[in-house]
């Protein structure tokens, strides 16, 4: 086993070649097919030109004179999977925050913020490290000599972690247990897949794919409702605005006594504050919800009721 772990797969490009209706040509016909029509092109192509070998094709496939001919590449479909998935964990840097509300928080945090953005490789090199067994320990040798377990120990405990997680996720979805095993799962997809196993291999590639959706869907809900009280928030600004402005009408009444009753008080503030509303603050409150707005504000905010109360000592009473 190598040092290092490498969790994604290495693209893998398909060559599909079609001449008119005929299905695609077998790997030894693309080559001799290739070999026959690109010995008159080859002094045309500059020698220590650089070229990809996708775009040596592309070039050659254009000036070969057969007609409905078609070239195309595609990804290996096992390799985007995978690697799509892995990307979907690597989102996680960005929306960590959107969790805070869950027990394990702070672990999850912790090994999200240690990633760098890079997660999901993270956590499966950590993984690989982890369940790395030293057989023997020679130290007459390098450390580097130092033997470690095969590949079939190392996806042996790799796979009881995978089943311990699952198996506690049964009885509690811990985040931090969720984001482990959709790499554990990942991690034998690739194993697996090796082994061509195919099935077992996709049926891993799933598990992996449900779990990071499940944690997409937590931080998509924490999200959406953070933006709900933001904007719940904005949408009280005008009446919080309303309610300063009326208590600094209150105040000045309270010093002023311009007003006998308590309706005549009443009118006056309902008066200034559609002046207020219509000049200063978006028509909010509307004028025609006005007079019951301040009328409820009176009796149930608590600083406006203490100044209400104040000026209506100072109303004549019959």
């Amino acid at each position: 086993m190598s040092k290092k772990y490498q969790l994604r797969l290495k693209a893998s490009k398909i060559i599909s070649i079609t001449i008119g209706a005929k299905k695609p040509l077998s790997v030894s016909q693309q080559l001799k097919y290739f070999g026959t029509h690109t010995k008159k092109l080859k002094s045309k192509i500059e020698e220590g030109t650089e070229k990809d070998f996708i775009s040596l094709m592309e070039y050659v496939v254009k000036r070969l004179p057969v007609n409905g001919f078609k070239l195309s590449f595609s990804d290996d479909p096992f390799t985007m999977r995978l690697n799509d998935i892995a990307d979907k964990y690597d989102t996680l840097y960005s929306t960590f925050h959107y969790f805070q509300n869950e027990l394990d928080y702070e672990e999850f945090k912790t090994v999200i913020e240690q990633s760098k953005g890079n997660v999901s490789q993270f956590i499966a090199e950590r993984y690989y490290l982890s369940t790395q067994r030293i057989d023997t320990i020679d130290f007459t040798k390098r450390a580097d000599d130092v033997a470690t377990s095969s590949n079939s120990v190392f996806f042996k405990a790799i796979d009881q972690q995978y089943q311990t997680l699952s198996t506690d996720l049964a009885k509690n979805q811990s985040i931090l247990n969720m984001l482990n095993a959709g790499i554990l799962a990942l991690m034998l997809a690739k194993h697996v897949d090796s082994q061509k196993k195919q099935d077992e291999a996709n049926a891993y590639l799933e598990d992996s794919s449900n779990l990071i959706t499940s944690l997409c869907s937590i931080a998509n809900h924490q999200e959406q409702q953070i933006k709900r009280k933001a904007g719940a928030l904005k949408t009280q600004i005008p009446y919080n605005l309303a309610k300063l402005e009326l208590l600094r009408l209150l105040e000045i009444a309270a010093v002023q006594r311009t007003y006998k009753t308590p309706n005549d008080l009443i009118d006056s503030l309902v008066s200034d504050m559609k002046f207020f509303a219509n000049t200063k603050n978006g028509k909010k409150p509307t004028e025609s919800n006005m007079e019951k707005i301040i009328r409820k504000w009176l009796l149930k905010e608590k600083n406006i009721n203490l100044m209400y109360n104040r000026c209506l000592k100072n109303c004549h009473h019959p």
